[in-house]
This record gives structure tokens, C-alpha cells and sequence, in this order.
């Protein structure tokens, strides 16, 4: 299977905007949620790491998924440059992967479901992986004008909140709460700079 970010991988960690994007997105999250010492966490569509690798140090164990081998080698190099050893990863596509439901106390992801073709499905998938009232909070871009990735063709440019909580709900979520966070600047297709609103969603397994 083609490998849609191995170019992108190659400067991922010094990609200023990147970089800004995960730690905002990991600054909401702590905002919003009380990490424990005894959470399972698992990071949905984790890239290099950049943002669950700082929490690694405030929770039990994370589980980090993503289905790109370019973006995962960076984050083994880091894992095993820092010495966790509460780090697993996993390569693939969520609904390939075995993985144990009712195990997951808290799912993080950044920049992710905009990909996702099926998030219904995918949501399935996540729902039956959490605890009972365990929580998932997702950081992505707010309805945009098929601007933002340049030439990249993504399944969706963004969401609206009400079509983001509508497939929440429907996929047996309780929704916490949702709001926008953070705006993009960043150079469309044309050169052109544009900003573009990004938004957090936080729901609970009902």
C-alpha cells in the first residue's frame, strides 16, 4: 500500500506549522482531561508522536497507531532514543488490527478523521476499544474550501459542527463538548496565505 506521507515524514519534526498543530492539539487535551498514572491511552493516527509522546510520562501506557511505516520508523527511532518503555506501536489500518475492547480509558486524534473515508465504522471500531464512559477528543479543521492540502486530495476538507456530531452520535457517543481552538495560516495551492479554523471535539462512550 502506498505510503501518502513518506515524503512528508522526512521533515515532519521540523515542520514549524506541524509542530505548532500537535502541541496545541496536546495543550487542549490536558485542558480538558486529568490524565491518571493508570490510563490506557491510545493515539489514533499518531504521525512521529509529536503529540502523545510528552504524556508518556503521566499515564500507565499508550497505544499508538498509524498506517504510515515512513512516520512510525521516526517515532521507534524516538521511543527507543528516550528509553520507553510503556510505548506500543502498531502499523495499519484500525479496522485490520486486533486489539483488545474495553481497554482503552482515553483516545486521542489530531488531523485524522478528515482522511478517514468510513468514519462511522472507524468510530465503531474505537467505540467497542474504550472502557465504559471512556473518552476520545479529536482535533481537526472546520469546513474549509478544498484549499488547505494544496494539490493532496483528502477525503473530507474539514467538517461543520453539526455533521461532526451528528456521526458521533450516531455511532452511540455522548457528546461533551465542541468548540474552535485554533486557527491555521497557512500558503493555499496558489501561494496565496489563508487561515483556517480548526475545532475539538470531546465525547464519551454512552
Amino acid at each position: 500500500m502506498k505510503d501518502n506521507f513518506e515524503e512528508k515524514a522526512k521533515t515532519y519534526d521540523s515542520n514549524p506549522l506541524a509542530v505548532e498543530i500537535s502541541n496545541k492539539f496536546a495543550d487542549e487535551v490536558q485542558k480538558n482531561i486529568q490524565l491518571q498514572t493508570d490510563f490506557r491511552l491510545l493515539d489514533f493516527g499518531c504521525g512521529t508522536g509529536l503529540v502523545s509522546l510528552p504524556f508518556s510520562y503521566s499515564v500507565n501506557s499508550i497505544l499508538m497507531i498509524d498506517n504510515s511505516q515512513a512516520m512510525l520508523s521516526l517515532l521507534r527511532a524516538k521511543v527507543l532514543n528516550a528509553n520507553l518503555k510503556n510505548i506500543e506501536i502498531m502499523e495499519g489500518d484500525i479496522e485490520t488490527l486486533k486489539i483488545k475492547e474495553s481497554s482503552i480509558d482515553l483516545i486521542i486524534s489530531s488531523m485524522t478523521f478528515h482522511h478517514i473515508k468510513d468514519i462511522p465504522n472507524v468510530l465503531k471500531i474505537l467505540h467497542s476499544l474504550l472502557k465504559d464512559n471512556g473518552r476520545i477528543i479529536i482535533g481537526d479543521l472546520c469546513k474549509e474550501d478544498d484549499s488547505f492540502h494544496g494539490l493532496e486530495t483528502v477525503e473530507h476538507n474539514g467538517f461543520n459542527n453539526e455533521e461532526i456530531k451528528e456521526i458521533f452520535v450516531g455511532s452511540n457517543f455522548l457528546i461533551n463538548d465542541i468548540y474552535k481552538y485554533n486557527i491555521v495560516e497557512r500558503p493555499d495551492k496558489d501561494g496565496i496565505t489563508k487561515s483556517y479554523d480548526q475545532f475539538i471535539l470531546i465525547a464519551q462512550k454512552n
